[in-house]
């Protein structure tokens, strides 16, 4: 070949390879303009509950953008997912949330990579209730576990100490978040210090593996680092549940097993009870760093979702009480939620949003392209990470552990709450009072009607057990009065339709209910269970004719009871009951509306009594 034909051809050649380059740089920058167009967008669909199917496609979406491809297999991996639940944890007292006390270095860390989550609210004051809603995005008052719970033996049951507590029907499809995760080949683990994260509770639903640690947050991140190890390779949810923080009063523990940074324990007295607490985070704070380190270590940090909450918080003499478990204020409501996402999606932000502990199990799927059931109560919080506002929606706290239940109901500034058996209101603005001090209820009437209604709303469904209701005739009939006594205790006695109007009066003992019915409503009644359920009723209205419908009726309208005093049992209920009483007919109404779910004992050994007792929930 001549010396200018090959100049000619090396020159064509030449210009080919820069074609195909300059066109594969065109393709290339074609698809990335279309891959940055459909993130942006991702901010623009609507993610309201009632949406689920766009949730739903969204949650596919956002999946391409966060994971990793497989190039072996040509597929995308998963995240794994790690949800840390540090028990009786108060968001005030983390320096993740501003507290002056370095209290949570290590989790500061993490946050700066992660969202902040500033108001985010429990539905449930102790640990049981609030755990299985966070696992299943419902309410108690929907899933019954830890409604009906008692510490004490059960007067019908001789022997050892029985635990109740409410458990779901075979009717019922509720699924817990590892159950889910279970079915799309995740490998589930929980790493837990209660009874009440046990089998005996029921909280192993859904994970291949469940273990009692050791009594500190340190023993538990020991058996965590060779589990990771071990299971690096799959896609997995891990649970880890942490308990030092609920023992914070155990003084001797804290002086053998943590270094004290906050001062020595001392006299008995607030300061030092903050002290101690600050302490027992500090410590919690450590062993997750440690946690976190290891997942660095391994690199899984680049492909796994961390969410740090809690429970509940703890009270420390705020309303001149300690522990938790017996109000719904907001030392024991609010709870820390930091979200660190895998490598790919916005972090380092701090989010104004009220959010709650139903919102983690849909966040959850969301993220990892998965459905959210449609009986879920709680939304994703996905769309919060691109800067959306959620709508203002009502968020509810129930199921208390100790006293008279308490209802909560939270809407914009304002908390309504509702103490059932005393048939008190308590009304608060949480942006001027948020140490819930000054009782607006006789003050802001239209604010009480509306909070009422919605409280009124949330309960409609929970109106079970033994029913009272009074179906005014033609008749001028001022009032209806009696009472009723039982062999047992009456629990749960709450209206069926709420107002500030005061319609029965429930004795110290629980054996006596004293009511009083106007006809001056269509329908005014209340409801109440029996503790035991087969203790006897006696009901007795008052001595004068006039003031009393002349009929009294016992489930439907053809059950017809004879004069008072009326004397009847769960059975005589049983048959007469029907989901739809025919009150169609002038008169008293005694019925039994039953949800079919039971509660269930639970026994517990020596060694977990011990325990207990070591806790505070048994004497």
């Amino acid at each position: 070949m001549n010396r200018p034909l090959a100049i000619v051809s090396s020159r064509v050649l030449a210009a080919i390879v820069l074609s195909l380059v300059f066109l594969s740089l065109g393709v290339w920058a074609f698809h990335a303009r279309l891959s940055f167009s459909g993130a942006k967008n991702l901010s623009k669909v609507d993610f309201r509950p009632d949406h689920v199917t766009d949730s739903r496609s969204v949650g596919h979406r956002m999946t391409t953008l966060i994971s990793p491809s497989n190039s072996e297999k040509g597929e995308s991996k998963k995240a794994n997912v790690i949800l840390i639940g540090i028990d009786s944890c108060r968001p005030d007292h983390m320096s993740s949330y501003q507290y002056p006390r370095k209290t949570t270095p290590h989790i500061d860390t993490m946050a700066k990579q992660g969202l902040v989550f500033k108001d985010c609210r429990t539905v449930a004051p102790w640990t049981l209730p609030s755990f299985f809603s966070m696992m299943t995005s419902t309410y108690p008052s929907v899933h019954l576990y830890g409604t009906n719970f008692r510490g004490t033996q059960m007067p019908t049951v001789p022997g050892p100490t029985f635990w109740t507590y409410g458990t779901i029907s075979p009717d019922y499809t509720i699924q817990t978040l590892a159950e889910i995760l279970r079915e799309q080949d995740y490998y589930t683990a929980a790493f837990v210090n209660t009874v009440f994260l046990s089998e005996k509770f029921e909280m192993s639903r859904g994970f291949a593996e469940l273990k009692q640690c050791g009594p500190t947050a340190k023993e538990g991140v020991q058996q965590i680092l060779p589990w990771l190890d071990r299971h690096q390779d799959g896609k997995f949810f891990l649970f880890f549940h942490i308990m030092d923080l609920h023992e914070y009063r155990d003084r001797e523990f804290l002086l053998r097993k943590i270094p004290r940074p906050f001062g020595e324990p001392g006299e008995e007295g607030l300061q030092e009870q903050i002290n101690v607490y600050d302490t027992y985070l500090r410590y919690c704070d450590e062993e997750i760093g440690r946690l976190f380190a290891h997942l660095e270590k391994l690199r899984l940090d680049q492909n796994t979702l961390v969410i740090i909450t809690s429970d509940h918080g703890e009270e420390l003499l705020e309303h001149r009480k300690r522990g938790h478990g017996h109000s719904v204020y907001d030392e024991l409501l609010r709870v820390p939620l930091i979200v660190c996402p895998p490598h790919g999606m916005e972090a380092g932000k701090v989010l104004e949003n009220r959010v709650s502990t139903l919102d983690i199990a849909p966040t959850i799927l969301n993220i990892l392209g998965l459905p959210l059931p449609s009986y879920y109560q709680g939304m994703s919080l996905v769309p919060v990470f691109k800067e959306q506002t959620l709508s203002p929606r009502p968020l509810f706290a129930e199921a208390l552990l100790y006293g008279n239940e308490k209802k909560a109901v939270l809407l914009n500034d304002y908390k309504l709450i509702y103490t059932t058996t005393v048939h008190e209101f308590e009304l608060y603005n949480l942006k001027a009072d948020p140490g819930e001090t000054h009782n607006l209820i006789d003050e802001l009437p239209d604010v009480e009607r509306q909070m009422i209604q919605i409280l009124q709303s949330f309960r409609e469904k929970a109106n079970q057990g033994i029913q009272v209701t009074l179906t005014p005739g033609s008749k001028k009939q001022e009032v209806c009065e009696g009472k009723l006594t039982t062999t047992g205790a009456f629990a749960k006695v709450a209206p069926l339709v709420l107002s500030r109007a005061r319609i029965f009066q429930t004795s110290g003992d629980s054996k006596e209910i004293q009511f009083k019915l106007a006809n001056t409503r269509e329908t005014e009644g209340f409801a109440f269970e029996i503790d035991p359920p087969d203790a006897s009723i006696q009901l007795e209205l008052s001595p004068n004719i006039n003031q009393f419908p002349t009929q009294v009726y016992l489930g439907s309208a053809s059950g017809k009871a004879r004069l008072s005093p009326v004397v009847f049992d769960r059975e005589t209920l049983k048959e007469l009951s029907s989901s739809s009483a025919a009150m169609d007919r002038e008169g008293l109404y005694v019925w039994l509306k039953d949800s079919g779910r039971k509660s269930k004992h639970v026994e517990i050994d020596e060694s977990t009594k011990e325990r207990l007792k070591a806790l505070g929930y048994l004497n």
